[in-house]
């Protein structure tokens, strides 16, 4: 059976929040002077996934 290399990350917490993120204080410091409320659906998919350490490749729908 070949390997597999990707994953499907559709499956995400749609209620994940920047602060559950366990983003570094700088970080979380930033968002909010930038005034970001709410991560968007890639971010919820993907920053968890990139925290872990791994390779990602992802698309999301133009003005997301």
């Amino acid at each position: 059976t070949p390997e597999r290399f990707s994953e499907d990350a559709s499956q995400y917490n749609n209620q994940l929040t920047f602060e559950e993120m366990n983003l570094s204080r700088p970080i979380l410091k930033a968002i909010t002077a930038l005034g970001f409320k709410e991560p968007t659906p890639i971010q919820k998919a993907c920053v968890p996934v990139g925290l872990l350490g791994r390779d990602l490749c992802a698309c999301a729908a133009t003005g997301t």
